[in-house]
């Protein structure tokens, strides 16, 4: 899950000699991450409140390392490994079982005249069109586009969107266009390596940085074998189990920074075919998630707001709502150290209202 692009960092500088002549190759190596911790009463719709500390609810919590060397003619060499840290546990995972080390990315590649290429574990298109155009950005604990969209657990009631095929894909190459007038193309592939994994393609073009920009990205998965989450197997009326064959997702999001506020919204929609339990014909989910957000500065923070509202149809089971609306406030100590608290509210059709609070602390470095 990268945001790197808003990481202050404390670098590791290494300067090498080149091999051959004596020419002076420039070489750096940087380390950084995000550690975040909070005291949570976390209640999701449908769900008894849980009590407790809580890793990462603003952002997940991580540590890694990046780097770059200057190749000459333009042309430079890069790499990224990032690994998730649970602070309430040490484990180094988001806390999905059998993650690898290096699941939030692990890269290589070459950047020019011509743009980019990376190969390995790379950010989708989809998960990063999601992170920019809400106020919450990349909390997976009370951000409503995210709980919509990334669930990564059955556990979740109602879960939706691309929480099957993750918010960064293993085996897949990226390819990034030159930027053009403020337009930026992004294309990525990822080989079918495992028997459930599927097929994928995505791409994505975005415009603009400040005070306006906004960013369209599509992906599908084909041939694979993902078991969706659908909702607790102990809830009444437990939905029968869904396995995803063929995904398709589409999103749309933009922001405007009017200076006392910005203004964010979201539009997405997933269409999934799979198999299930039943009659026979085709089997399908369809998801429409809209989110609209605030941010505003008072005093040394800012005022958070961001309220999602997705609608789930769906083939042999019956359709759903779902409304999360968390408002929050985001103050900074420093550039790299910010304190928070926040409210959430969450709403799935026929389920009970979950409602949960929460305030912790995040450095940067």
């Amino acid at each position: 899950m990268n945001n790197t692009n808003r990481i202050p960092k404390l670098a590791l500088a290494l300067t090498a000699l080149a091999a051959g002549g004596g020419a002076l190759a420039q070489s750096t190596v940087t380390m950084y991450g995000v550690m975040d911790a909070g005291a949570f009463a976390k209640q999701l719709s449908g769900q008894s409140r849980v009590r407790g500390l809580e890793n990462g609810i603003m952002e997940t919590s991580y540590l890694g390392f990046n780097g770059t060397e200057d190749l000459g003619g333009g042309l430079r060499a890069n790499f990224d490994l990032t690994t998730f840290v649970r602070l309430d546990s040490g484990a180094s995972t988001r806390g999905i079982p059998g993650e690898g080390f290096w699941s939030r990315s692990a890269w290589v590649g070459v950047a020019g005249d011509f743009g980019s290429v990376r190969m390995g574990r790379i950010s989708t298109m989809n998960f990063v069109n999601m992170l920019r155009f809400n106020p919450f950005g990349v909390s997976s604990v009370v951000g409503p586009s995210f709980l919509h969209t990334y669930v990564g657990s059955a556990a979740e009631p109602m879960a939706t969107g691309s929480g099957s095929t993750d918010s960064a894909w293993n085996n897949s190459v990226a390819y990034a266009l030159p930027k053009f007038a403020g337009i930026a193309v992004d294309l990525q592939v990822a080989a079918a390596e495992g028997p459930t994994d599927g097929r994928r393609m995505a791409a994505s073009v975005s415009y603009g940085g400040r005070p306006f920009a906004v960013m369209l990205s599509v992906d599908r998965t084909t041939d694979a074998a993902i078991a969706f989450p659908l909702s607790l197997t102990n809830l009444p009326n437990a939905l029968p189990p869904f396995t995803g064959t063929d995904f398709q997702t589409a999103q749309l999001g933009s922001y405007y920074d009017f200076g006392v506020v910005k203004l964010y919204g979201q539009w997405s929609q997933t269409d999934i075919k799979g198999t299930r339990p039943g009659p026979p014909g085709e089997k399908t989910i369809k998801l429409r998630t809209v989110q609209l957000g605030v941010s505003a500065p008072i005093g040394l923070g800012q005022l958070l707001l961001s309220a999602a509202n997705t609608d789930k149809t769906q083939t042999l089971a019956a359709d759903q709502k779902r409304l999360t609306v968390t408002l929050g406030y985001d103050y900074y100590l420093s550039k790299r150290t910010d304190i928070y608290a926040v409210a959430m509210s969450d709403k799935v059709t026929d389920l009970s209202r979950g409602t949960s609070f929460g305030a912790g602390v995040r450095h940067r470095f």
